[in-house]
């Protein structure tokens, strides 16, 4: 990784440059090595690791290296491309592939290393950390662009792990991070988690409500003690941006969006500051608490503004939901929305977006203030008569009342009424007679009928006598005929069946 921490600093490097902050004041930044040297080949594996009392930056061609906390560096024309801390020993790895290992503290010359014969040669070297090995001995895991592979450092050997990885593209195996005793490899737009178990691919996806302009390559994994910070990046594209992310082991939570399209070259996290360095080399950080705690419980927690109307600044934002059944219509017919803490000023609002799509339409109207506090029904369709979806997902807007940062909308519950498949609770069998309307009104009525039919969506059948009004669904429309089985134009027999 680009960064390390203590008690007195965080270090970051970038593709370009060293960073230095203590906790006050802006960020140092040595004068040596100079802006472009750490890194000819961009943000590819930009390595820093602390051994003992030194402390090491690959560059690719050559290492920096530092003996006074970071204050001077100084540049070994030696190649490196990542580091690890092994059994007390400093490891490095080549951009060529080539393994070994310092045997002086610090090493300064070629002749302080001594070579591994195990090589991973035409490989591209992503990354190199520290876990574990199929029989649960400590080992060092090596990422490439063709996926994971194990150095055994004491038998010399390197293999496979696990041996089903074949992959070519620049961003497979990108990152790594060690987090609740797990392996996350970020694999070009997925994090993958390998545990001793297998391999599971625990998102970001569509499901996990990201906005296809956020669309990026992973391109940074920080573990945190109950998060697990992942940036992801435009995948060049200047319509998108780039972005941070929360992973609680059970769901994505967005942080921010990097100002003006930047990727992000650098990442660290100190006294619930998160840093990060984005592509124009400007060092930014947001404040955020690795807890488990929910922020309502924590007395400093501080909410952003934002606005309602047809992008909301602020929301929350649900996968894409399908009931099981993603092939089969469903009818969906309300939003049951539980809301608290609503002052003076606050608004919430729920929109969705049907059938995949990433256009979402505000359902009903806005919750406003006081008044807006408990549970909120809100219908699909005129007359509550529901909307036919094959999956659906929802965005609640939250307004934060002006003048204060201390209070926020909570949204406690959200539920979905819907129907799928119904099972028939009365079917009605009746004639309709079409015959007596004028002009092509007629018509008009049949085509209203035979699009009931076929699109299955909920309608209303008002009966006379006694009245009454019953939702439900046309399921048959069929001609009649006279005794003499000759066609009665304009006369249908209709079967309507209301669902449960």
């Amino acid at each position: 990784m680009g960064h390390w921490v203590d008690d007195d600093r965080v270090v970051m490097v970038t593709p370009t440059r060293i960073r230095m902050h203590t906790g006050t004041g802006d960020w140092v930044v040595p004068t040596a090595p100079a802006s472009g040297a750490i890194d000819t080949a961009g943000s590819v594996g930009v390595s820093a690791c602390e051994y003992k009392s030194s402390m090491f930056v690959a560059a690719g061609g050559s290492y920096w290296h530092s003996s006074d906390a970071g204050v001077n560096w100084t540049e070994r024309v030696i190649v490196a491309r990542h580091f690890v801390v092994f059994d007390q020993k400093l490891v490095k790895i080549s951009a060529a592939g080539a393994i070994s290992w310092a045997t002086a503290d610090p090493p300064t010359v070629a002749g302080d290393w001594t070579a591994k014969t195990s090589a991973l040669l035409n490989h591209t070297i992503n990354g190199m950390i520290v876990w574990r090995d199929g029989d649960d001995a400590p080992a060092i895991i090596i990422a490439t662009t063709r996926g994971l592979y194990i150095f055994d450092f004491d038998a010399d050997r390197l293999y496979s792990f696990p041996p089903s990885w074949s992959y070519g593209e620049t961003y497979h195996a990108w990152q790594m991070a060690i987090w609740n005793q797990d392996l996350y490899v970020a694999d070009n737009r997925s994090v993958l988690r390998v545990t001793d178990s297998g391999i599971t691919n625990v998102g970001p996806d569509k499901d996990d409500g990201f906005d296809s302009v956020m669309n990026g390559r992973i391109r940074w994994l920080l573990p945190l003690q109950n998060w697990l910070i992942v940036c992801i990046d435009n995948a060049g594209i200047t319509t998108r941006v780039a972005s941070i992310w929360a992973y609680n082991g059970r769901g994505w939570h967005n942080l921010t969006v990097v100002p003006s399209n930047n990727d992000i070259t650098a990442l660290a996290f100190r006294n619930n500051l998160l840093f990060y360095n984005n592509g124009a080399a400007q060092s930014r950080y947001l404040t955020f608490t690795d807890t488990s705690e929910s922020p309502l419980e924590i007395a400093t927690s501080t909410y952003t503004g934002g606005g309602l109307g047809a992008s909301p600044a602020v929301y929350l934002q649900s996968p894409y939901f399908d009931g099981g059944l993603a092939n089969v219509d469903k009818n969906a017919l309300a939003v049951v929305i539980e809301v608290q803490n609503m002052i003076s000023g606050d608004g919430v609002a729920v929109y969705y977006a049907v059938n995949s799509s990433t256009s979402y339409t505000q359902l009903g109207s806005d919750i406003l203030s006081v008044a807006g506090n408990g549970q909120t029904t809100l219908n699909f369709g005129t007359g509550a008569i529901g909307q036919t979806i094959r999956d659906i997902s929802f965005r609640v807007g939250l307004l934060r009342a002006s003048g204060t940062t201390t209070a926020t909308p909570v949204v406690v519950s959200a539920k979905l009424r819907y129907m799928e498949v119904p099972s028939q609770l009365y079917a009605y069998t009746f004639a309709v007679d079409l015959r007596g309307g004028q002009g092509n009104e007629n018509m008009t009525q049949r085509a209203n009928l035979i699009t009931a039919k076929n699109a299955q969506t909920l309608v209303v059948l008002q009966l006379g006598n006694p009245t009454q009004s019953i939702t439900g669904r046309v399921t048959q429309m069929q001609g009649v005929r006279n005794d003499k089985n000759e066609r009665l134009p304009g006369i249908y027999n209709i079967t309507f069946v209301q669902p449960v």
